[in-house]
């Protein structure tokens, strides 16, 4: 059971109070007792998620080994940045579909003092790439093209974003911070019923790749995972001991090590070619309600209501921004303000 932090512990938290790491938010799994029940016997229903409580702080993720990990920096004496960082890293080896080092994401930091500053490191295309990457020669989008192998790779920013967060706003080392989940990685963990699960189902797709075949198979089809067998991935252990001391690694899926057969060639960089985390300022902006028309539609309306001139302008440019998203492949961060508006006084037709 993870432990219950203490009042001398919160009070040594000190760099961050609010933290979210791209679409999962890392605060914490603590132990606690819940509201008594009531007397009067409530209608069966489906199972449901227990709430949990805590009186002096919480670690939140996906995967509670990851949110232990956590725990155990905030117990260290780190601050929730610490935390974020420890568990962000324990996704990686516990949460393969969306937690890896081979992704990016946002985090949104806000300090004691009130101040927020953001990190962007999201993912960057590969310098080799152009804007027709993922066209046929009649120029019609080919989207399996950027959904698997060499072409869907980008360059990954999750490593260089949570570093650069923890050696900003952190307290404590990298050792101390990643040791959770090299120790997971290393010792393994007990595969939870749905992982297993997925792992067995995707077995045609990893076996494409001989990479893939080898970390997330058996080496056969009728080898199956079960709930609750040790997953150990030792080569991921080295990999983030070794991210001690860099800040960005490129993962890409190829079919082969040699270079001269994959159609990148390779993703090759330097510290002045590969793009750090992007830092960006704090809008104060009063909605209405909530956007729900995902990251491009709302990154585009706070922008248009920044700059443009009433908020039917505003709406126009966000739709704009979504569609071109959505409809022209690409590295949207790469994409203009012109591009944009031109999308935007186009015919609706969405390229």
């Amino acid at each position: 059971m993870p432990a219950l932090l203490s009042s001398s512990t919160i009070r040594a938290l000190g760099a961050a109070l609010l933290i979210t790491i791209g679409a999962v938010g890392l605060s914490a799994w603590t132990p606690s007792s819940a509201p008594a029940s009531s007397d009067h016997a409530a209608p069966a229903v489906a199972p449901g998620p227990v709430p949990e409580y805590a009186e002096n702080g919480m670690v939140v993720s996906a995967k509670r080994t990851a949110s232990e990990a956590g725990v155990a920096m905030l117990e260290k004496g780190g601050n929730a940045v610490d935390a974020a960082v420890a568990t962000g890293f324990a996704l990686a080896v516990v949460h393969p579909w969306a937690g890896n080092i081979g992704g990016g994401g946002f985090m949104v930091i806000r300090m004691p003092d009130g101040s927020v500053t953001t990190i962007d490191h999201r993912e960057d295309a590969p310098s080799g790439a152009t804007q027709d990457v993922y066209l046929d020669a009649d120029s019609n989008a080919v989207r399996e093209r950027s959904r698997r192998g060499y072409l869907a790779s980008g360059v990954p920013g999750t490593v260089a974003g949570l570093l650069k967060a923890l050696d900003e706003h952190g307290t404590l080392d990298r050792e101390t911070v990643m040791a959770p989940a090299i120790r997971l990685a290393r010792e393994g963990f007990p595969l939870p019923h749905s992982l297993a699960q997925d792992l067995n189902a995707d077995y045609q797709y990893f076996a494409e790749f001989p990479v893939t075949k080898k970390y997330f198979t058996k080496g056969d089809s009728t080898k199956k995972y079960r709930a609750g067998e040790r997953f150990v991935q030792e080569d991921l252990a080295e990999t983030l001991e070794d991210e001690m001391d860099f800040d960005t690694v490129a993962i890409t899926l190829r079919e082969s090590y040699s270079a001269s057969k994959n159609g990148w060639s390779a993703m090759l960089y330097d510290d002045e070619d590969c793009t750090p985390p992007r830092r960006s300022d704090r809008y104060e902006i009063d909605l209405v309600d909530r956007v729900g028309g995902g990251d491009s539609f709302a990154g585009g309306l706070i922008y248009g209501l920044l700059e443009k001139e009433n908020t039917k302008d505003a709406l126009e440019f966000a739709v704009a921004a979504s569609c071109l998203k959505q409809t022209i492949p690409g590295d949207q961060n790469l994409a203009t303000v012109e591009e944009v508006e031109s999308l935007a006084e186009g015919p609706g037709s969405g390229r």
